[in-house]
């Protein structure tokens, strides 16, 4: 019991080190509605939807490769004269040289480049910014500010810059897009969806954390990680597609999707990290690819409804915690390669009937078997071993 209680609390330590990574100092959130709302609303238009309800359509369960056809909005290119005054539409506020409102988002100067910005402590008690808060609908991020004949283009999204949005339902982002920072879109708990434009390659750690109405998402083509929390606690989200040229899930990537039912993951994956899939309790399947050699702490605890899953043969060693919880699986193999199960691997995995194990020589185990499958039946369930696995009911 000490050893269990001591696993779970090192676990609690890592999941608490990334996730305090963006947990700074809430500014208040606040923006300003107006009549230039509307000109935002006009601007997305029927066919941006329809783009975003394809997108959702087809991309349901994707098993990696291409991401279903979608429509590109049509650029949106903000001129601003040396009076300050901007193109029809919309509303233009100069905070410093390198800070501006477009449409009530801010935006900062990067060399030649704009990022969608988050305001600073001082800005958040203006006037202008406590409407922000409470702010409803539709954003708009625009490609490219022309500010007194300089042209900049956006190209990020930067850290915490629309996090407790809780009123956002709907936002286009700009095809000249190739980054989205820490934290960006955490908590826009109404947000239901987001077409990430092709030209992204970068998605910070949190940065849809907690946006709880997210049905659906498509990653890009091009993209080679996930990383730490990015779709945690989604609890809405039931369809994630992932492009083919995926090599990394980092930790805590989807964990407590409580909704997401089943997953493909691309053959390119080669790491997925600990608790990436904690806590999916609608889960009844999932591919682990064959580039995988290590399942990672707690990766699969807490996925309720998974009932089958087979180890691929690359795998060699089973972490803490990776199946702990899993109360309907049914049936588990595991191939002749894995050398070792981590303590509490198979712990409350109520249903297990069937246990499949390749291994010439039965798997090392930290603390005895009783240790790795505490609370599972193991002893009632049938054993389709080889070699000298008959220890398995004799540790």
């Amino acid at each position: 019991m000490k050893k269990k209680i001591l696993f779970s609390f090192l676990l609690s330590m890592m999941l608490l080190s990334f996730t305090t990574s963006c947990e700074k100092e809430e500014a208040e959130q606040t923006t300003e509605k107006n009549d230039n709302q509307k000109g935002q609303d006009d601007a997305k238009g029927d066919d941006n939807q329809k783009g975003q309800d394809d997108s959702q359509q087809g991309g349901d369960n994707n098993q990696g490769g291409e991401a279903p056809a979608e429509k590109t909005p049509d650029p949106v290119v903000v001129v601003v004269d040396a009076d300050g005054n901007a193109s029809e539409g919309h509303w233009f506020y100069k905070l410093d040289d390198n800070n501006f409102y477009v449409d009530f988002i801010k935006y900062t100067v990067n060399g030649d480049e704009l990022s969608a910005t988050n305001f600073t402590y001082e800005e958040a008690s203006s006037d202008r910014n406590k409407e922000r808060a409470r702010f409803t609908g539709t954003a708009i991020v625009i490609d490219e500010l022309d500010y007194n004949g300089q042209k900049m283009k956006v190209t990020s999204i930067g850290e915490h810059a629309f996090r407790w949005w809780g009123g956002l339902t709907s936002i286009t982002l700009p095809a000249t897009l190739t980054s989205i920072g820490n934290c960006a879109f955490q908590e826009c708990t109404n947000l239901p969806s987001i077409q990430i434009p092709k030209s992204v390659t970068s998605i910070g750690q949190l940065a849809f954390k907690k946006c709880s109405g997210l049905a659906s998402i498509v990653i890009p083509e091009g993209m080679t990680s996930i990383v730490e929390g990015t779709f945690e606690g989604c609890s809405s989200l039931t369809s994630v597609t992932l492009p083919s040229t995926l090599t990394n899930i980092g930790t805590g990537a989807f964990s407590s999707c409580s909704a997401l039912k089943s997953i493909t993951i691309p053959s390119s994956v080669t790491s997925i990290g600990s608790t990436a899939f904690w806590g999916c309790s609608s889960l009844t399947s999932v591919n682990i690819p064959n580039g995988i050699t290590s399942i990672s702490i707690g990766t699969f605890k807490d996925c309720s409804s998974l009932t089958s899953i087979t180890i691929p043969e690359d795998v060699t060693n089973i972490a803490q915690l990776v199946f702990s919880g899993c109360s309907s699986l049914t049936s588990v193999t595991i191939p002749s390669t894995v050398t070792k199960l981590g303590g509490l691997s198979f712990e409350d995995c109520s249903s297990l009937q069937d246990f499949y194990c390749y291994a010439a020589t039965a798997p090392q185990v930290e603390n005895g078997y009783e240790a790795t499958f505490e609370n599972t039946p193991i002893s009632s369930a049938t054993l389709h071993v080889s070699g000298r696995l008959w220890q398995f009911n004799n540790p």
